[in-house]
């Protein structure tokens, strides 16, 4: 629905979408739908309907789409079931079909492009400006709590590694935060300093280990009660994740656009399965 047409139906709009005022019609996307897709929505008295379409704001867009391609996914695998027994002697498309489950569709950053030295006093800013959401909240819950569990100790420690900390800067930080907690100096040189020389190739079988690719971080140790590794985009209560954002003061048309990302590549997966299939 174009800010035109919005802005005319926008009396009608903040009537009939509950919780709604104009700031928040002027904020949301609406979609014109056709009734019957919308049904749902109109029973419950939740949409504003004209002319046989329903005006469906993006916050329940999501049910229509997820109920049409549920419905269509339903058909397409009751086709599929009657030709099972040739697409599971093909050795072409067994592999896709096995591993289908844990692809990862979005960009790719296990690749380093810009390789350098950080300082220890330029963490605190850099996390802030620069890092993704993931390392700022690991950041932030060492730098309140001066400790992380092992899961984000790994995914935090590679990654600073990966931005050009050394492995002298890497002890040093992180004794220095757990000395701040509960943990002396003898504690950490005997439990925790050996897995950070392990990270960086000096201890153990010596392997040069990288930092956790966006796909092991999404796919993998999904964190518990009391965890601040994983995928914030991922792993979050999506109102949790909207409260996270508005408090690193990121704009409503940021939060939306993050909605519209997250949608979309919900959708993405879904229809490669769908065509898969």
């Amino acid at each position: 629905v174009s800010e035109d047409l919005k802005t005319e139906l926008a009396e009608e709009l903040c009537a009939s979408t509950p919780g709604f005022d104009k700031t928040k019609v002027r904020e949301q996307m609406f979609y014109k739908v056709g009734l019957a897709d919308a049904v749902d929505l109109f029973r419950a008295r939740k949409v504003f309907v004209k002319d046989g379409f329903a005006y469906v704001p993006l916050k329940d867009i999501d049910v229509i789409v997820l109920n049409n391609y549920r419905m269509k996914l339903s058909k397409a695998l009751a086709l599929t079931a009657r030709s099972l027994p040739s697409i599971q002697s093909d050795e072409r498309l067994q592999p896709l079909l096995n591993h289908l489950s844990h692809s990862y569709i979005g960009p790719d950053y296990s690749v380093q492009k810009n390789a350098g030295k950080i300082s220890l006093d330029q963490i605190d800013p850099l996390s802030v400006k620069s890092f993704p959401l993931c390392m700022r909240q690991l950041h932030r819950a060492l730098r309140e709590n001066h400790h992380l569990r092992h899961g984000g100790r790994m995914q935090y420690g590679l990654f600073l590694k990966g931005i050009g900390l050394t492995l002298e800067q890497a002890l040093e930080f992180w004794k220095k935060e757990f000395i701040r907690g509960k943990v002396d100096a003898d504690k950490f040189d005997k439990g925790y300093a050996y897995s950070i020389r392990h990270n960086y190739g000096k201890e153990g079988k010596r392997t040069d280990y990288t930092p956790y690719s966006c796909m092991k971080i999404i796919m993998s140790n999904p964190p518990s009660q009391g965890d601040y590794h994983g995928c914030p985009f991922r792993h979050s209560d999506p109102h949790l994740l909207k409260q996270k954002l508005q408090a690193y003061k990121v704009p409503p048309s940021g939060i939306t656009q993050v909605g519209h990302v997250l949608f979309g590549a919900f959708i993405k997966k879904a229809l490669l399965i769908h065509f898969t299939l």
